[in-house]
């Protein structure tokens, strides 16, 4: 008679290499968003810290007038990392349009992180990084 075996744990980790891109649509044409797996690392880091700089700014009940350009050069660095146009698409959306594709991303990321069973915390992980920050135009902190 064989022993009884235990039931094998789920692996720790379930990485996928193949990258999958949505996209949105400018004027009729379909553009990607970049999926998240094709940052860096660094390139990552930067697009939190700008949106986490946007919402800081988005919450302020007088924002100055540096402010709200600053918020505003924010959203257009983050839609160029995030979006895969031309200068020519980047250069005619308005600030509404930038607003929605850096939520677009942001939301992807949150889905993504909510599918993989992840929760979002407000304390930092244990490995010192901080957490994902909120979408831009949330009134939620990072």
């Amino acid at each position: 008679m064989t022993a009884p075996t235990a039931p094998t744990p789920p692996p720790l980790l379930d990485l996928d290499t193949l990258l999958v891109r949505l996209s949105v649509r400018i004027d009729g044409v379909p553009y990607e968003i970049r999926n998240r797996d094709e940052l860096s690392v660094l390139g990552l880091r930067r697009v939190n810290l700008w949106c986490e700089r946007f919402n800081q700014i988005l919450v302020l009940e007088a924002p100055t007038a540096e402010q709200e350009a600053e918020s505003a050069a924010l959203l257009q660095k983050i839609c160029q990392a995030v979006l895969d146009a031309p200068p020519d698409v980047h250069a005619k959306l308005q600030e509404q349009h930038r607003m929605a594709i850096a939520d677009v991303f942001c939301t992807l990321r949150a889905s993504r992180l909510q599918t993989a069973g992840a929760t979002a915390t407000t304390e930092p992980p244990p490995t010192g990084a901080s957490s994902p920050p909120a979408s831009p135009g949330s009134t939620e902190g990072p």
